[in-house]
């Protein structure tokens, strides 16, 4: 995460996809970068609207299935599945604003 920070228009941050608020608060930094008209702000370009989310959380817990918990099996389905649809959820309606996307 730290190296990506030297990049003026890539803003890494670390949130936990298993809490709502967690992830309402990253995308409510994400729509600090950008402008309410989706114009991002640090470019000298012209970039509408959020791209791209790398959306890439996950664990797996290596263990035969029948030695696993179920605690653990709710866990991986918690961060692997729901909190992917969680951060995508969220983000939806700032790539919307994206003009690529909009007028497509």
């Amino acid at each position: 995460v730290d190296q990506l920070k030297k990049y003026q228009n890539i803003f890494p941050f670390v949130m936990d996809v298993t809490k709502e608020e967690h992830v309402e608060d990253a995308l409510k930094f994400v729509g600090t970068k950008i402008g309410n008209d989706g114009v991002y702000l640090f470019d000298y370009r012209t970039f509408i609207g959020l791209w791209a989310v790398v959306n890439n959380a996950g664990i797996c817990i290596p263990h035969l299935f029948d030695f696993l918990a179920v605690s653990h099996l709710d866990q991986m389905m918690q961060i692997n599945y729901i909190g992917t649809a969680r951060v995508t959820k969220h983000a939806l309606p700032l790539l919307k604003q994206n003009t690529v996307i909009k007028h497509q």
